[in-house]
């Protein structure tokens, strides 16, 4: 999340450090609501993962690289580079059946 166009995009940070599924930021714009709350939804599935924001779509990423563990942590986080504030609310995991 996080302006100019990081709303609803896949980057890996800690391996290949680059976007790796790009939203298409202006139709995230006609749903995004700047300031106020905001619906992410997350669906990770094996290698494929999906994202939505406020219901939108945003990506639709399958891992090519079977080198890249299907397993790991969930976490939330803020980057440097100047305050920054960012706020979670009603987080729910489910477990995929």
């Amino acid at each position: 999340m996080g302006d100019p166009e990081w709303w609803g995009c896949i980057y890996d940070e800690s391996r290949r450090n680059k976007v790796m599924a790009k939203s298409d930021i202006k139709e995230v714009n006609k749903v995004l609501k700047r300031g106020d709350w905001n619906e992410y939804v997350i669906h990770a599935e094996g290698k494929r993962i999906r994202a939505w924001i406020n219901g939108l779509p945003t990506v639709d990423y399958t891992e090519a690289d079977d080198a890249i563990p299907q397993f790991g942590k969930i976490g939330l986080q803020v980057h440097g580079g100047g305050k920054t504030e960012a706020w979670y609310k009603d987080i729910t995991i489910e477990e995929l059946p």
